[in-house]
């Protein structure tokens, strides 16, 4: 899930000053937008023509159980991923 607009400036800052709305746009982006370190970003041109120099990049917090004995604890993973 992605929010879009979700503050005025940056509403006026994609030239839509007179289109903010009462609430932030809610998107979403495909699993083939991830991008790993040093890979090429592959432009669909028979989807679009235009290209915005913004990315975005997603935070992912999950818990995964795991036994570790001297102090029976839950692990907490914790993943960046930049995405456009």
């Amino acid at each position: 899930m992605c929010v879009g607009k979700n503050y005025a400036a940056h509403a006026i800052e994609m030239g839509s000053a007179k289109d903010i709305p009462d609430h932030p746009l809610i998107f979403t982006k495909a699993h083939t937008t991830i991008c790993a370190h040093q890979d090429d970003v592959s432009l669909h041109s028979d989807v679009t023509e235009q290209v915005d120099y913004e990315g975005e990049l997603a935070i992912v917090i999950g818990k995964k159980r795991y036994e570790d004995r001297a102090r029976r604890r839950l692990g907490l993973h914790f993943w960046i991923y930049i995405i456009k």
